[in-house]
């Protein structure tokens, strides 16, 4: 049997290999959580393994919530990894509560590859909040990367942290 490994352009492994049979066998390993990859650290996977979320190994900054777009779009608030994509955006409140939960494997990985951990401050999500009926406006979500605690009460003017995230 013959063993060829290579990787794709989407970063994945592939083995392709020969029985005696003569047919080629061909087999594609997916990512995990925590992985280095994609411009940055992975913290959520689909079932197939192939596809999921990715954040910078490193914030993009600290700012008030209507800059929080201008942040993670500047190639300057990125990591040299970071850098070659330009699909990054500010996480929903569920993609950043996804964050937290995987803080360890991410700052791990994040500090293995140059980059450094969360700070135990808030972070700002792109999600807004509005009223019952939908006609007042309450405030945008954020979340304290030090107790996990998420609110909607925050001022548009406010100095939280910034993360991207991409998707792949």
């Amino acid at each position: 049997m013959v063993l060829e490994m290579d990787y794709l352009k989407n970063g994945q492994l592939r083995y392709e290999w020969n029985y005696k049979d003569g047919k080629e066998h061909v087999a594609s390993v997916g990512y995990s959580i925590g992985d280095f990859a994609q411009g940055g650290v992975i913290f959520w996977l689909d079932e197939t393994k192939k596809h999921g979320l990715v954040c910078p190994i490193e914030d993009q900054g600290s700012a008030a919530w209507l800059n929080t777009h201008d942040i993670v779009s500047d190639s300057m608030n990125h990591s040299f990894y970071g850098n070659r994509f330009r699909d990054w955006r500010v996480p929903t409140k569920s993609e950043l509560n996804r964050m937290y939960k995987n803080k360890v494997n991410i700052d791990a990985t994040a500090v293995l590859n140059g980059g450094s951990t969360f700070v135990n401050n808030y972070y700002w999500s792109s999600s807004e909040s509005w009223g019952d009926d939908g006609t007042y406006f309450l405030g945008q979500w954020g979340q304290s990367f030090k107790d996990g605690y998420q609110d909607d009460d925050y001022y548009k003017w406010v100095k939280f942290n910034v993360r991207a995230v991409r998707n792949f």
